[in-house]
């Protein structure tokens, strides 16, 4: 069985995007909290954390957009409990806080239409156990990723990252206080 964490640690750093991630961090904390209280938390949503989640950093598609991206992707496939409330939150005028190529993609992801290029990914992070056997495969489908965008696909894949360890730490957090 392959450690998902682990084997994108292999793949990608987090520390490539240390600067992204100190200004947006708590806001994407802030976003883990206020999405499981939606809809009386979607105000505060639309209102200070997306004005101060998207549209950080250079591109046609801003930095903290792909790393947001990643994050909805992995949300939306590991957390079944809240896609309902993902998919709600498509109508929000995304084009307030960022580039409209941007606001289209993450409508796009919000509803679930991933694009082609992330699709084997995507499917990859929906099984239930990981098997060795797709590691090759899985390798490919990455590098393919790294090379979207000047820096797109490889902020992508480190909010798929961020969103896996997020669920680790929250998991050990609970585990060590029962």
């Amino acid at each position: 069985m392959v450690d998902l964490i682990q084997f994108l640690r292999e793949e990608i750093s987090l520390d490539k995007n240390l600067w992204l991630l100190s200004q947006v961090e708590r806001y994407l904390i802030r976003f883990q909290t206020e999405i499981h209280n939606w809809p009386q938390s979607r105000d505060r949503i639309v209102k200070s954390t997306l004005p101060n989640l998207l549209g950080i950093g250079e591109g046609s598609t801003p930095e903290s957009d792909d790393l947001f991206l990643g994050i909805i992707a992995t949300m939306k496939i590991k957390e079944s409990s809240i896609r309902g409330f993902l998919s709600e939150m498509s109508i929000i005028k995304y084009e307030d806080y960022t580039t409209k190529k941007s606001a289209y993609l993450i409508r796009c992801f919000l509803r679930d239409n991933f694009p082609d290029e992330l699709k084997e990914f995507t499917d990859f992070l929906a099984l239930e156990s990981q098997d060795s056997l797709h590691v090759k495969d899985l390798k490919s489908t990455i590098k393919r990723i790294k090379r979207i965008g000047a820096s797109s696909g490889y902020t992508f894949l480190s909010g798929c990252l961020w969103q896996l360890q997020y669920y680790e730490n929250h998991r050990q957090n609970l585990i060590v206080k029962f």
